[in-house]
């Protein structure tokens, strides 16, 4: 063999750059759409090859609705999802619905049931299945993969004309690998993810694939993520879960608001209400360095604040001997009561409750219908469930989800500026983007082959 036969890159008909929701289904699509409805007959078979950094496939699929995966959600439509430009995701999610998801899915042999909240978890619980049934279908489709495989490079091949004419008129790729190999694609699909959950191969690296061809980014956040507050004050708390609504306020300005079971942590808030409002904390705090960012609690919010004030009050004339660590026990948690009057009245908790003023009453009884915490940021990408930001949607045509600039080249999942609300949405956008971007990719071949 010649060093320049050694060194011809191998040609491949379809890349798909990660293995993940969106890749997997993506390279499936593929595979379907030239089979099923695409393919001259004399056209042979379609070459796929997965590229995936991990030494498996689906890892984050594996860690999602702790570990039981949270497949989709029965409310995931376009008002659900936000970005840049939220519209964008009509295009995959019109295409490809939560019925045709399931569908997908139950055609490989999972049966699944909608939970609370619209959550749609498979009936055995096991997010292993899901990995494993994506897996089988990818043999039987004969599609190729390689793991622990990282993309270094991605750049279009000028082609060769002849006088005014290309020799080649479908497009060409390039990809250079970290271990040295060179591969060749017509059509190369990014399903890298974001830089959420950077231990299970969401790095980024999608982006600087992508950003040397032209292609804009949206600057990535965490999203899905918990909050930390000002002071340690939550420290206290540590540990202390609550049902309670959610109101975030910039400045003098209500910004976001939600309500369900806050869990206190030493170093700010956790819960699904928590996470819901990470994303905006991420934005508005990038956006605005000057205006503070606070949250507030109402720890009761099935009691008016003056419904509150005369339960205290009746407390204190029965017991007004009873101490203040005592004032606010069986109206919320102890630990939360002793936080709430030394917050409120910078007391001493032995103090016996009947030196209190009416004008302190009312004061521990609007604490406890805004338990005030000033919001620093969110954890870190780590920490997170999602990217908000990414891959700027308008170099994207939402129709299939091929680059505006690059002929070819698609996107699809997390790695785009798209990103959804907490309980199976990202999921969803991965199955259905990676659906559009596969079988738009199995088109544009069929059209280049014929």
């Amino acid at each position: 063999m010649t060093e320049t036969t050694a060194r011809r890159p191998r040609r491949v008909d379809l890349i798909v750059v990660g293995g993940g929701a969106a890749g997997l289904l993506a390279a499936i699509s593929a595979a379907r759409t030239w089979q099923e409805q695409a393919a001259p007959p004399q056209s042979g078979s379609l070459n796929i090859l997965i590229l995936e950094k991990n030494d498996k496939i689906g890892r984050k699929i594996l860690a999602t609705g702790n570990g039981r995966c949270n497949l989709t959600n029965a409310l995931a439509v376009p008002a659900a999802y936000h970005g840049d430009d939220p519209r964008f995701c009509r295009g995959a999610l019109h295409r490809y619905d939560v019925s045709a998801t399931l569908d997908f899915f139950l055609d490989l042999g999972l049966v699944c049931r909608e939970e609370e909240d619209g959550r749609i978890y498979p009936v055995c619980q096991q997010a292993a299945a899901v990995v494993d049934l994506l897996t089988h279908e990818i043999e039987r489709l004969h599609i190729s993969i390689q793991t622990q495989q990282t993309v270094t490079s991605l750049a279009p091949v000028e082609p060769v004309f002849l006088g005014s004419q290309p020799l080649e008129k479908a497009p060409h790729w390039r990809l250079g690998l970290a271990d040295g190999q060179i591969l060749d694609a017509t059509c190369v699909i990014l399903a890298t993810g974001g830089q959420a959950s950077p231990n299970l191969g969401s790095d980024g690296s999608g982006y600087r694939l992508a950003q040397p061809l032209g292609h804009r980014l949206v600057e990535p956040l965490p999203a899905l993520v918990q909050l930390t507050t000002a002071g340690r004050k939550t420290v206290s708390m540590s540990g202390i879960r609550v049902e309670c609504g959610l109101t975030l306020v910039l400045g003098n300005q209500e910004i976001g608001r939600e309500s369900g079971e806050v869990l206190f942590t030493d170093y700010g808030l956790s819960g699904i209400p928590v996470l819901q409002l990470s994303r905006t904390v991420s934005v508005s705090l990038q956006e605005n360095s000057v205006e503070p960012l606070r949250i507030w609690l109402d720890l009761l919010p099935e009691w008016t604040e003056a419904a509150i004030e005369a339960r205290i009050a009746h407390r204190i004339s029965q017991n007004p001997a009873l101490h203040l660590s005592d004032l606010l026990t069986g109206l919320v948690h102890r630990k939360i009561g002793g936080f709430i009057v030394r917050e409120t009245l910078h007391a001493n908790l032995d103090q016996p409750v009947r030196t209190l003023s009416p004008r302190q009453v009312k004061s521990l009884a609007r604490t406890i219908k805004q338990l005030e915490l000033t919001v620093t940021g969110t954890r870190d990408f780590s920490q997170a469930q999602v990217t908000a930001g990414g891959l700027d949607c308008r170099d994207f045509l939402p129709d299939c989800l091929e680059s505006r600039l690059k002929p070819g080249l698609f996107a699809a999942g997390e790695l785009l500026d798209i990103d959804g609300d907490c309980g199976g949405f990202n999921l969803q956008w991965a199955w259905s983007s990676g659906l559009l971007a596969g079988a738009s990719a199995a088109r544009l071949l069929t059209r280049l082959r014929s």
